[in-house]
């Protein structure tokens, strides 16, 4: 992970993975919060602190087929002060960025 930091700015990027660390406890103090943990609707309101930026990337599927995302947006949308909405999250930009390098990746094989 890269992090750039002004000159009188001090950065911190934590990754935490599932049991390795109090994910509320952290999330409450971040100023960036990104979700990828494979947990419907893990992220709620009283683990992020006001105008904390929340950026949901992953998504799952529930019992009956409906999809959720990481993030419980309706909770989370009241504290944050931006956060993509629902289960659509970053998908569409990473489905975006993806297809260039597919073209590239099928001119390279032809």
């Amino acid at each position: 992970m890269v992090a750039q930091q002004a000159a009188n700015a001090a950065t911190n990027v934590t990754v935490c993975r599932s049991g390795s660390c109090s994910h509320a406890a952290l999330s409450r103090q971040a100023d960036v919060v990104v979700v990828a943990n494979g947990q419907a609707r893990y992220l709620n309101a009283d683990m992020v602190r006001p105008a904390v930026a929340v950026i949901a990337v992953g998504r799952n599927r529930q019992p009956g087929g409906k999809l959720a995302g990481n993030v419980d947006f309706e909770a989370v949308k009241e504290v944050a002060s931006a956060t993509p909405p629902g289960t659509g999250g970053v998908g569409p930009l990473t489905i975006a960025l993806l297809h260039p390098n597919t073209l590239a990746a099928a001119r390279l094989q032809a």
